[in-house]
């Protein structure tokens, strides 16, 4: 009995710690936009240089972290409701595929199954694909084979495939990858969105919608594998 109270006492107390620490987070991020807003307001007053390109980059970093602190927090919450649509998969996934016409074909639709549909929140889940794209991209080279889109059926579920070329990630780090703030490669640049916080985001999305983001190694060969996977016979609740 007293290990069970010792126990239960432990777990509440992480509990604690956990929604201090998501507290704390969020009222710090709310807290930085303002001092933001008024550097970026102050550089614009600057002439154009090296060192205000850098510290306009930097500060545009911190924004995108904030921005996904803040998007965390807003999913999280018992009153957010998402804006459920019926979804017809190929238009989607070619409307996303738009903002990368211009890069050079490093990003192509391989395969699609036609007339799917599936229902869901589309502005949320358009910024799950773009992240996953946007990592697939960053992390090949320029002249490797290009990131590879694909949707199609497996058993009772849709899924939309993200494939790329790149180095992988280890499979011990695998299990932590949707962990907010873990970075798998802590050696890799530091760029806009690189803190470890978008996968995170996206897996919340993507339970919000019943559904899953599975991420592999590719087998037999270079690159990661990501899966939005539906299940076609329900709804998001």
């Amino acid at each position: 009995g007293q290990l069970a109270d010792a126990y239960n006492n432990m777990t509440g107390d992480l509990k604690k710690m956990i929604q201090a620490r998501d507290q704390l987070l969020l009222d710090v991020s709310h807290e930085l936009r303002t001092p933001l807003t008024n550097s970026k307001l102050a550089l614009e007053m600057l002439p154009g240089s090296k060192q205000k390109s850098s510290i306009l980059e930097d500060i545009g970093e911190m924004e995108t972290m904030i921005n996904e602190l803040l998007e965390t927090a807003r999913l999280n919450s018992d009153s957010f409701i998402l804006s459920v649509v019926d979804i017809e998969v190929e238009p989607f996934l070619r409307k996303v595929l738009e903002n990368y016409s211009l890069q050079n074909n490093r990003v192509e639709l391989s395969s699609v199954i036609k007339g799917t549909h599936i229902s869901g929140d589309e502005a949320r889940l358009t910024t799950v694909l773009k992240n996953l794209i946007d990592n697939a991209v960053k992390y090949s080279a320029a002249k490797a084979d290009p990131v590879r889109i694909s949707a199609f059926k497996e058993a009772s579920f849709l899924i939309i495939q993200v494939e790329d070329s790149g180095p992988g990630i280890p499979e011990e780090k695998l299990p932590f990858i949707f962990e907010p703030f873990y970075k798998a490669d802590n050696t890799r640049a530091k760029q806009p969105g690189g803190y470890g916080l978008g996968l995170h985001l996206c897996k919340r999305i993507m339970h919000l919608h019943d559904a899953e983001l599975e991420i592999s190694n590719r087998i037999g060969s270079k690159g990661l594998t990501a899966k939005m996977v539906f299940p076609l016979s329900r709804k998001p609740s």
